[in-house]
């Protein structure tokens, strides 16, 4: 999926290997980090995204 924070417009490609009850996605520290261009998203503990499939090209 292609992921964006909605408060940045900082974007990331990713896999997704597990989705939380809730519909969440459980990002790893580094796409979180990559995506939390502002600090904003460590500071409240989520980071409130959209995102899109897209091929993975395997």
């Amino acid at each position: 999926v292609q992921v964006t924070n909605t408060g940045t417009g900082a974007q990331a490609a990713l896999r997704i290997v597990d989705q939380c009850s809730n519909r969440g996605l459980d990002l790893d520290e580094a796409v979180f980090k990559q995506l939390d261009t502002d600090g904003r998203g460590f500071a409240r503990g989520h980071l409130i995204v959209n995102y899109q499939f897209v091929d993975c090209r395997d």
